[in-house]
């Protein structure tokens, strides 16, 4: 929470509620509302202080609280078409990996990109390759596995202040009620923090296969 309302811009509501959801609810981890986390019951009874599980509150926590900022009525809300899930799962994706990152190392985090790089690789004969620009909404092994590792190439090319500025200015410009953003906002906004001979690099991140 800290690190988003640093980086972002402030939390809009006084409280967040984490909820329990039915074990029965197969396929469900956990999902976000504002102010209101759910999480699936098994997740909040696994003995953390013997390692196990530590996903929940090092990824599935910190996937879920980002999504306050992106992907929220109250914060900001992606026009509806292609590209949507990048502004959603993507930038959810790069919150964790950055909240991974400062809390582990920057070795841990590329063990990281390494496990989401593999899923990518995995699944991708069944999903298709498509670019984030122009990524379908409810293809997820782009917009969470491909988009988490395209957005450490990012890292590696601008670095985490440039991009946090860029998506701190994203969200100012696109909160809500203001205009939706679609994704060439988000990488409009990357290149104006960003020196001019990257601006290739950045498009290649999000136009590319």
């Amino acid at each position: 929470m800290l690190y988003c309302e640093t980086n972002f811009g402030k939390y809009p509501f006084k409280t967040i509620r984490f909820a329990e959801i039915s074990s029965f609810t197969r396929g469900f981890a956990a999902t976000a509302y504002p102010a209101t986390i759910y999480i699936n019951e098994k997740q909040f009874h696994l003995n953390l202080t013997q390692g196990e599980g530590q996903d929940v509150i090092n990824e599935l926590a910190a996937h879920e609280v980002s999504h306050q900022w992106w992907g929220n009525n109250a914060q900001m809300s992606p026009d509806y078409r292609e590209g949507r899930g990048v502004l959603i799962e993507t930038l959810a994706q790069y919150t964790q990996l950055m909240l991974y990152k400062n809390e582990y190392g920057k070795d841990k985090m590329l063990e990281m990109v390494k496990l989401y790089q593999n899923m990518y690789d995995s699944e991708k004969a069944f999903s298709g390759e498509e670019p984030l620009l122009t990524s379908d909404p409810n293809n997820s092994n782009v917009i969470y596995n491909k988009g988490l590792v395209k957005m450490y190439e990012l890292y590696l090319l601008i670095g985490e202040e440039k991009i946090n500025k860029a998506l701190k200015n994203l969200l100012a410009k696109h909160k809500f009620p203001l205009q939706p953003p679609t994704t060439l906002n988000l990488i409009q906004e990357l290149k104006m923090v960003s020196d001019k001979k990257n601006h290739i690099k950045i498009d290649a991140v999000f136009k590319n296969k």
